[in-house]
């Protein structure tokens, strides 16, 4: 089973919590430079540990240690639908033409006599970021439920075993994944004497 295209499951899944790990600690250290919110950088800091936490899960086999992070990326897509579908409310529920008056009836910008002109550009625009928003939102939304469901799908095949057989299959070399043979005790036959 593939994750993306040629990318196998492992790959993907180690690929992933890299830059998960990358963009939690790049997060992390702006907000603690900037002094905007410490209690923000100690939480990036935390979610970069449990993305590091994954691909040392990855890289040894270790489901135990895999599991947490592919909880958070649940977690992550449940907000991620959460905001999408507050967010597409949110723009179905404010009147645009409300919007759009509110943008043009400023004085500072426009005269009495563009405001017209004002509403029927503004009117476009403001469409057109309601849609743009809307789809950008639903698109992420997808690919958010892709990476959870490959991060799933290597954990669940990591932790019930079935992984050594298809990664054996794809030509890659898991040495700690792959068991190594039972040992074999020496038995010795019984000896059968006919009697004459």
């Amino acid at each position: 089973m593939q994750c993306c295209f040629c990318i196998s499951l492992r790959t993907g899944t180690l690929i992933l919590g890299s830059l998960s790990a990358a963009s939690a600690f790049a997060a992390a250290l702006v907000l603690a430079v900037s002094g905007d919110s410490y209690a923000s950088a100690a939480l990036y800091l935390l979610l970069g540990a449990v993305a590091v936490r994954g691909v040392q899960g990855v890289l040894q086999s270790d489901p135990a240690k895999l599991r947490g992070f592919v909880i958070l990326n649940w977690v992550e897509f449940g907000f991620t639908l959460f905001f999408m579908t507050a967010t597409t409310i949110m723009f179905a529920a404010i009147p645009q033409r409300d919007l759009v008056n509110q943008i043009c009836s400023d004085e500072r910008y426009y005269s009495p006599a563009d405001r017209e002109r004002c509403f029927t550009e503004k009117e476009a625009e403001v469409m057109f970021s309601k849609v743009f928003m809307t789809f950008a939102l639903f698109v992420n939304a997808i690919i958010k439920v892709h990476y959870c469901l490959v991060l799933q799908t290597y954990y669940t095949q990591l932790a019930t075993g079935k992984l050594q057989y298809q990664e054996v299959l794809n030509g890659e070399d898991f040495t700690t994944v792959v068991a190594a043979p039972p040992s074999y005790v020496t038995i010795e036959a019984p000896v059968i004497v006919e009697k004459k």
